[in-house]
């Protein structure tokens, strides 16, 4: 699957969280469970909103699927996550939520698609 990670506002910048770093969390811990692959056509979305007290962290999990009764192909959410809290002004502390979600998301991936993900290649 591929990755997205959303711009951060100014809020994440002011206290020093990086785009830079949301995403080498996340693209790291897809590779070593052998889930990142730039260019497909699923992905990983990921969107850090903050305000001066508090953040928001969403991941959705999109794939294309076919509609038959439309006819018709689109992205679609097939698993989404959301969490808030206070971050005290500390990027490593979201940083460490971001990284927690990856994790959530990885096991509960593996887990419905445990059939596919152990086939050898």
């Amino acid at each position: 699957m591929d990755l997205i990670i959303e711009d951060l506002p100014d809020a994440a910048i002011e206290i020093g969280l990086k785009k830079e770093a949301i995403e080498t969390t996340v693209r790291s811990r897809l590779r070593a469970a052998r889930l990142f692959d730039a260019g497909k056509s699923q992905y990983l979305y990921v969107n850090v909103t903050m305000t001066e007290l508090a953040f928001n962290i969403s991941f959705e999990y999109k794939k294309v699927l076919y509609d038959p009764a439309s006819e018709r192909h689109g992205f679609a959410i097939t698993w989404g996550w959301n969490g808030t809290g206070t971050h005290g002004s500390d990027s490593g502390f979201i940083l460490s939520a971001v990284s927690q979600y990856t994790d959530k998301f990885i096991d509960e991936y593996l887990r419905v698609n445990e059939d596919a993900c152990s086939r050898s290649p």
